[in-house]
């Protein structure tokens, strides 16, 4: 029986100024851990590992960590946060005039884009809270000024 041994998991590699070489691990299987010097040979190494990975996950019939990528997602996350932040995401939100929901949002997706980690916190909050602020005057400032337009020329 032929297997399409090609995978979606998530490669991780990096050059580690510590040991000098590249390290290279798998995010869905944490076992997956490979250094060396040449960065096309970690990769490769990396991807031979995952492939008998599931070589043995498929002859053995046992579970496999499916692969980020592979997952569907519904955008919906139960959120658990210390009532004092909560309490300081309200009032943020209620100042801002938007939802706490798209104030979070807002938050992690700037926090993502600046690091390109999935894993990043909120620990920007303040600057993308000023950063929000500024958008919302600005905004306010293009309504205020389109409608000033609009009474001056009865439309």
């Amino acid at each position: 029986m032929s297997v399409d041994l090609h995978h979606s998991y998530t490669v991780r590699i990096y050059w580690s100024k510590d040991i000098f070489c590249y390290e290279a691990s798998c995010v869905e299987i944490p076992s997956i851990h490979v250094q060396g010097t040449d960065r096309n040979s970690v990769l490769d190494a990396v991807d031979s590992q995952i492939e008998a990975i599931i070589k043995n996950s498929l002859s053995s019939r046992s579970a496999l960590n499916e692969a980020v990528a592979d997952k569907r997602y519904r955008g919906k996350i139960p959120l658990r946060i210390a009532p004092a932040i909560h309490q300081s995401l309200a009032r943020l939100s209620a100042e801002e005039g938007i939802s706490m929901n798209c104030l979070i949002g807002s938050i992690i997706e700037t926090n993502l884009r600046s690091t390109g980690r999935e894993e990043h916190c909120l620990f920007r909050l303040e600057y993308d809270v000023k950063e929000l602020k500024v958008i919302n005057n600005k905004l306010y400032n293009e309504v205020y000024s389109l409608l000033h337009t609009l009474r001056e020329n009865k439309i």
